[in-house]
């Protein structure tokens, strides 16, 4: 595996399919993910989804982000590599650029304080994760009803969106650049080894379910209007957006 940097914002990734599968290569499916570390202890269950291609192409263009790139082959059974290939990229900006604003909603105090649909902020993992579907309420017998634990007693829900809590008038219409900055984990929080009641020698599976679809999107809207507060909520609830 290997990257090349062909512009400031994109690089190529290519790859090889290991000389010793026996199985139909043209099956085979590249699963491309990403993490922001940068110190080679990114894992797989830890990153963010990219792409999805065909692996007899060998090679993608991608957004260049620095952090570690992570491949896996994937079969018509949905079977993927024990272990991902990988490649670190980390280039530093040859023109430091204008910083209008650095939002870090991770450091305020609380924590995120923006809306928050089917997630909430645990202050167990330090992390918006998703929430479930389960009442405190509904419950007959509360000790029976959270053997586990109180923040996921129900059926997580599959997927969540937090929306920050300000907007960002920039004064006028400029080019600009965003920079994410993106730390995932994936776990199931009712799997884990401080969850476990019973001796070790019963347990299945020492090292638990794999999350192994994990993923993290972060979408941005512009406005050359400079919309109210109000107008936006009103265009969101009008189903325009």
């Amino acid at each position: 595996m290997s990257i090349q940097v062909t512009t400031q914002n994109e690089v190529i990734l290519k790859w090889r399919i290991p000389s010793d599968y026996a199985g139909n290569r043209s099956e085979l499916v590249a699963v491309i993910r990403h993490s922001s570390l940068i110190d080679g202890t990114a894992v797989w269950p830890n990153s963010t989804f990219l792409r999805e291609v065909s692996a007899l192409t060998d090679y993608l263009i991608l957004p260049l982000i620095n952090g570690t790139y992570m491949v896996k082959f994937k079969d018509l059974e949905g079977r993927k590599s024990l272990s991902p290939l990988n490649h670190i990229i980390n280039i530093p900006d040859e023109k430091p650029k204008l910083l209008v604003q650095t939002v870090r909603e991770d450091t305020t105090s609380p924590p995120f304080q923006g809306q928050l649909n089917d997630v909430f902020y645990s202050s167990e993992y330090d992390a918006l994760v998703l929430n479930n579907d389960d009442l405190v309420d509904d419950k007959v017998d509360f000790e029976q009803g959270y053997l586990g634990s109180i923040d996921f007693g129900g059926e997580l829900f599959s997927s969540g969106e937090y929306f920050f809590k300000d907007k960002l008038d920039l004064g006028g219409i400029f080019t600009v650049e965003f920079q994410r900055i993106l730390t995932t984990r994936g776990l199931y929080p009712n799997n884990t080894i401080d969850l476990h009641f019973t001796n070790i020698d019963e347990w299945s599976d020492f090292d638990g379910n794999t999350p192994d679809e994990t993923n993290a999107v972060i979408q941005f809207r512009k406005s050359n209007d400079a919309p109210t507060d109000d107008e936006i909520e009103n265009e969101n609830t009008d189903g325009k957006w």
